[in-house]
């Protein structure tokens, strides 16, 4: 392997460690041997110390406190003793100058944690030297290192997010605090103070509010439907409204270019067909039309990423990218079928494929911290049945999309049916929309209708009449 010697300078360097963080955790475990032993064991492990004296008194306190002995410093020396490794760690001297380190247990946990973190730097150290060797070699599949590099750095990702028991009494005020006070007029018309839980954040339509409270953090949203429905106009919606609220938007759109969300954005607020936005030579009054929504729309906070490939690593890595840089509250995606598994491999392996895609997305809500709403193609099994109404059976090439999905959003428009029929000459200028809440984790499902104004590709509240638009 041709390595230039300068590039290996780094490999000379000694790794982060901390002789006096060891000492003051084992410190604390041997002044402390059953308290502090049990924080210290939630993160420590004996590669978590680096120095080999340090790992031998942790070997001791392990085995010790398996057995159900107390690792205080009389039992520690005792064991090294019977395992002839007093010597290594420089002999009982170095036991009581262990115990000596600090004055008393009481930093042990925050200790850990930094040891710990040390312990993932040298982690990470050791794997991207391993990386590095295996990039130089010739031969090697890149495909096969990225996907070798990616599980190694994901091991130490996973180190990181070490869990904790928390008590009954923290989960109950976790929850507690998704509520707020309100005051509300009684049948008497005397006011009240009542508690009502905090809505996630509004989709900008009364109905689907009060069904989903909102779309929440950490929840994974997936509209469904066939294409041509209204998949993508209905998330453009969402966004134009969510925005105009103050929400911060970030959209990955695989399907169709900023430029064209753009003219769907004009349309949605200026009332003018995309078509004759398309076609240009406006009037004067859908001049002045244009300029104020255009105006409107520069301001708001909707970030859009058009990459028309990406797989569920560019993703993750994006959009933490955008929570982080733009304070993103939400996440779209359009859609979930044209994103690209990590190893491609046809039809059988396609279902593993959007497996992986659809708990990665969850991932990333919950890692977020915010709801992620993902557009998904409906299977052609809709077309064969007598009733068109899509099912969650009918979520396209994995049964886990429905068993990700916090909520599941099917939609169907029964005009989209009529014109395969040759029951109408086209689709109507408005159209009544059924949505389906068929999944909702937390909450009620149920069916409500929108009307979809498709010249605008605006979706608004169903009144029960039909709207009528002019000619255009």
């Amino acid at each position: 392997m041709d390595v230039q010697p300068d590039s290996l300078e780094f490999l000379k360097r000694v790794p982060p460690h901390s002789r006096e963080l060891e000492e003051a955790v084992l410190s604390a475990v041997l002044q402390e041997p059953q308290d502090a032993m049990a924080a210290a064991m939630e993160l420590l492990t004996r590669d978590t110390f680096y120095l080999e004296a340090h790992q031998a008194i942790w070997d001791a306190m392990v085995r010790l406190h398996t057995r159900g002995i107390p690792p205080d410093h009389v039992a520690v020396v005792a064991e090294l003793r019977e395992l002839d490794r007093l010597d290594i760690v420089g002999g009982e001297t170095y036991v009581y100058r262990v115990l000596a380190a600090v004055p008393n247990a009481s930093a042990v946990e925050a200790h850990s944690q930094v040891l710990n973190e040390k312990y993932l730097l040298r982690s990470l150290i050791k794997e991207c030297n391993e990386i590095i060797g295996r990039a130089y070699e010739q031969g090697q599949d890149v495909q096969d290192l990225l996907d070798y590099a990616e599980r190694q750095i994901l091991q130490i990702d996973l180190r990181m997010a070490t869990g904790r028991f928390a008590g009954i009494n923290d989960a109950i005020r976790c929850f507690w605090d998704t509520f707020e006070t309100e005051e509300v007029a009684g049948p008497d018309g005397e006011t009240r103070t009542t508690l009502k839980k905090m809505r996630g954040i509004t989709t900008g339509y009364g109905d689907l509010d009060r069904v989903l409270g909102g779309f929440k953090n950490g929840d994974l949203i997936i509209v469904a439907a066939r294409p041509g429905v209204g998949k993508t106009a209905l998330l453009m919606n969402f966004a134009h409204r969510m925005a105009i609220n103050g929400k911060r938007v970030a959209m990955f759109s695989l399907e169709m270019g900023k430029e064209q969300l753009a003219m769907r954005l004009l349309s949605i607020a200026s009332s003018i067909p995309t078509e004759r936005i398309d076609q240009g030579d406006f009037s004067e009054d859908e001049l002045a039309r244009l300029g104020i929504a255009y105006d409107a729309l520069a301001e708001l906070p909707i970030y859009i990423d058009d990459a028309s490939t990406l797989n569920i690593r560019a993703l993750r890595n994006r959009a933490r990218r955008i929570v982080q840089q733009q304070k993103a509250d939400i996440i779209m995606l359009d859609y979930l079928q044209m994103m690209d598994g990590m190893r491609p491999g046809g039809d059988a392996g396609r279902v593993q494929e959007v497996s992986e895609i659809s708990r990665g997305m969850k991932q990333i809500a919950r890692e977020l911290h915010v709801p992620f709403i993902a557009c998904s193609q409906l299977s052609r099994q809709t077309e064969r049945r007598e009733s068109k109404r899509p099912m969650l059976s009918d979520l396209r090439e994995s049964g886990s999309i429905e068993q990700d999905a916090d909520v599941v959003i099917l939609m169907y428009r029964g005009d989209y049916y009529e014109r395969q029929k040759g029951e109408a000459l086209g689709i109507s200028a408005a159209s009544k929309v059924e949505i389906n809440i068929a999944k909702h984790r937390n909450g009620p499902t149920g069916f409500l209708n929108l009307t979809y104004l498709r010249p605008f590709t605006r979706f608004e509240a169903y009144s029960g009449e039909d709207v009528v638009l002019p000619d255009f």
